[in-house]
């Protein structure tokens, strides 16, 4: 919670740091009425934040996801290295049998600590998950105008870290898809960016060229997250108990809301291309 609580007061008092310097150094940021100068900051803050972790979010999903499956590839190289060297030893006359048995011992043992290595770092995924909701938390107080699919986005996101410090990610349960869900999230800052300039004087051009790249980022980590969602959510559903199918049908109730967000985003996105393209 100290992490809360720090991260909490850092990003609340960011908001007034940025307006006092924004009022001095845009022209465009004056201009904005005073109960939309919030939301500008709340999208420029999160942009810049969700930056900040990207990598570390990549490297948590590459770990969970993709690693794995690396060290048991190695796992198989190592098997096929030893039996390689059994019979080079067992075609070596006065090679005791005791050897040859011990020299077969030795894989199992390596490859029992490549199956027990955890790739989901528990205090790892808790800090990430406690920092990814700090900007929502913050903005719900300080930002008054704000729609209401976004407001129940940001409940959600702030219910999903309370229920994230509870929980044990070395075992496999519905918390991972969280997990997953969070960090392609997190890859979607330029959509928070493109929010933000709405309002601010930018390029023309410039403006066409992050619309596209954030409908192309955004839609591309929504297609493949929510396979892997489906894929993930039916899998557990046939191989789990009656609990842990009703922890599945709470997490889905949470995160459809989460959803429906996301795709009124990403309807505002394919529409923003389309007007900006008929300017052009």
């Amino acid at each position: 919670m100290a992490v809360f609580v720090i991260g909490s007061y850092v990003v609340f008092a960011s908001y007034f740091v940025c307006d006092f310097h924004m009022m001095r150094l845009s022209s465009s940021y004056t201009k904005i009425p005073d109960e939309k100068k919030f939301y500008v900051l709340s999208n420029l803050i999160k942009a810049a934040v969700l930056l900040s972790y990207t990598p570390l979010a990549a490297l948590t999903l590459y770990r969970a996801l993709v690693r794995r499956r690396g060290d048991q590839l190695q796992g198989e190289d190592a098997k096929q290295e030893t039996r390689a060297s059994q019979n080079k030893m067992a075609s070596v006359p006065g090679i005791k049998g005791a050897n040859r048995t011990q020299g077969r011992q030795r894989w199992p043992r390596a490859k029992a600590k490549e199956e027990t290595k955890d790739e989901w770092n528990t205090q790892r995924i808790r800090n990430l998950g406690v920092l990814y909701a700090i900007p929502d938390f913050v903005s719900l107080f300080l930002v008054s105008r704000m729609a209401f699919s976004t407001k129940l986005h940001h409940v959600c996101v702030v219910v999903f870290m309370v229920a994230n410090l509870f929980n044990d990610y070395s075992d496999d349960g519905v918390g991972r898809a969280l997990v997953v869900y969070a960090v392609f999230s997190t890859f979607a800052y330029l959509v928070n960016l493109l929010l933000a300039s709405r309002f601010l004087q930018v390029n023309a051009r410039m403006a066409l060229a992050m619309s596209v790249v954030a409908l192309v980022v955004y839609g591309s980590c929504l297609c493949i997250n929510w396979l892997w969602q489906l894929r993930y959510v039916l899998g557990r559903w046939y191989m789990t108990d009656t609990t842990g199918r009703l922890a599945l049908a709470v997490y889905l109730s949470f995160i459809a809301m989460v959803v429906y967000d996301d795709l009124v985003l990403v309807s505002w996105l394919r529409l923003n291309v389309k007007r900006k393209l008929k300017v052009q």
